[in-house]
């Protein structure tokens, strides 16, 4: 990846992290009093943090930041399908966006250019993602091993049952 490839990459994810932000934060505003006001402060809270990354990325490449801005006729877009379509199937639009950031920050992570504090942050923030995304880690393990013991459990009564009934066909054979 060269220098101009993460100078562009950096750009894409510090407007997306802005239009997050901008969305949770106004999102917050809407649903004031609510208790998932909440999570939507906090949500703008995690994405302010990733966009002064981003900052710190570009201003210490030598690139001005001032001129990058959300549209605030897309924030309201964004405020208006929230509304219409609710917030588990909005959520569910914006995750596409999320799993994009995921791609391009696991690809940016391997970027030698990159500081050893630059790489600690990313990593952190690609977790961010990961859980906001997937949810959380343990969780996402715990799932993998229910299933797994539920699978085993599945095959050992197959196993059982066909034992079972091999040896009821032998003892008829028999007698």
């Amino acid at each position: 990846m060269s220098r101009i490839k993460i100078v562009d990459y950096a750009k894409n994810a510090l407007l997306d992290e802005l239009y997050a932000k901008a969305i949770y934060s106004r999102l917050a505003e809407c649903y004031r009093g609510k208790d998932i006001s909440r999570e939507f402060e906090e949500l703008a809270k995690i994405e302010r943090r990733h966009a002064n990354f981003w900052m710190g990325v570009l201003k210490k490449r030598g690139h001005d930041v001032s001129s990058i801005r959300v549209n605030k006729f897309k924030i309201m877009l964004w405020i208006s399908l929230f509304r219409v379509l609710g917030v588990g199937l909005t959520f569910k639009i914006l995750e596409s966006d999320e799993r994009d950031a995921i791609k391009m920050y696991s690809e940016i992570l391997e970027n030698e250019e990159l500081s050893n504090k630059e790489r600690s942050e990313l990593k952190r923030i690609l977790e961010d993602e990961l859980i906001g995304v997937y949810g959380n880690p343990l969780y996402v393990a715990l799932s993998g091993l229910i299933v797994g013991i539920g699978g085993v459990l599945s095959m050992a009564i197959g196993v059982l049952i066909s034992v079972r009934g091999t040896e009821t066909s032998e003892v008829k054979r028999t007698n």
